[in-house]
């Protein structure tokens, strides 16, 4: 095949995934077919099997590549030049609000769809904790102080706190009780931040 070929072969690839990841996000696996897919990216059914093998297969790799673009999209909507602490603080701020709250499609893979993951396969669910490890740890790496690091499990914390207040908030969606969620989890992380840093 040649380097064009591949290019724009490429280029479809990552308008399914794109097309997927959104879908997925906002109906869940079960309730988004891979003819949903294939209508979202503008492209046939019958040209889907030149890409993934299988429903599953590209489940796991939209959820993969969803995970890679919200970190892009997180490094992008963060200012330049903040502090660890006010680097974090952003990021929760942006995480908690109100509108990534509202925009399931738009926003974190791994609130979206852990619930899903849940229910299928072993095989299914070992890709997603695969994911999800690239995502601590990439995370973990970009929100850290590099002078004092975060721990792996001071960052498993934070973040399963965040995220299952995400997931709880839009539960709650449309009552008072989901902004008392976000803002308490921020307040939270954020003070259990400080009394690590006073306890070193």
């Amino acid at each position: 095949m040649s380097s064009l070929r591949q290019k724009k072969k490429e280029q479809t690839r990552i308008k399914i995934l794109h097309a997927a990841s959104r879908l997925l996000k906002d109906k869940g696996i079960k309730d988004t077919s891979v003819q949903d897919v294939m209508a979202k990216a503008g492209l046939t059914h019958g040209s889907f099997y030149a890409y993934f093998k299988d429903k599953n297969d590209m489940v796991v790799q939209a959820f993969q590549w969803g995970v890679d673009q919200a970190l892009e999209q997180a490094k992008l909507q963060l200012p330049k030049g903040l502090s660890p602490q006010s680097r974090m603080q952003a990021f929760l701020e942006f995480y908690l609000s109100p509108e990534h709250r509202a925009r399931a499609a738009d926003g974190c893979p791994m609130a979206a769809l852990a619930d899903d993951f849940s229910g299928l396969l072993p095989t299914l669910r070992k890709e997603f904790a695969g994911a999800v490890d690239v995502m601590v740890e990439d995370r973990r790496k970009f929100l850290s102080d590099e002078a004092e690091p975060l721990e792996r499990d001071q960052w498993l914390g934070i973040m399963s706190c965040y995220v299952g207040a995400l997931i709880l908030g839009r539960a709650c969606q449309g009552t008072p009780i989901a902004d008392e969620i976000a803002e308490g989890s921020l307040k939270f992380i954020l003070g259990q931040r400080k009394k690590g840093k006073a306890l070193r």
